[in-house]
């Protein structure tokens, strides 16, 4: 009588068998990711050894009036873009008043 093998449900594994392990190419990842890793290293010292512009030094006051400015420069040109796509006469006046009023906070602030 010949052996009869049972099989699993897995195909390609004996039931039975222990199956073996594939090894796998670690080496050839690891240095890949070492070489990468070396050029990405290599990219921020470079960064970080070039001159960087530094501003002058500014004073907690000056910062929030320079922030202040920024931020009513950007509200004003967007009321100024709303404007000019406006097209009813009520919004087109509105916006008007919001340009004026804030070119008049604007000249409220020091000049740097």
């Amino acid at each position: 009588m010949a052996a009869m093998r049972t099989f699993s449900l897995v195909p390609g594994i004996l039931a039975g068998t222990r199956a073996k392990r594939i090894p796998q190419r670690r080496d050839k990842i690891e240095s890949m990711a070492r070489g990468f890793d070396s050029k990405f290293v290599e990219a921020q010292q470079e960064e970080a050894s070039r001159d960087k512009k530094v501003g002058p030094v500014l004073t907690p006051e000056q910062r929030d009036t320079l922030t202040k400015r920024r931020v009513l420069e950007m509200s004003r040109a967007r009321a100024v873009a709303d404007l000019a796509r406006a097209t009813s006469p009520a919004h087109k006046h509105m916006l008007g008043q919001a340009i004026a009023a804030l070119d008049e906070q604007l000249n409220g602030l020091p000049v740097d």
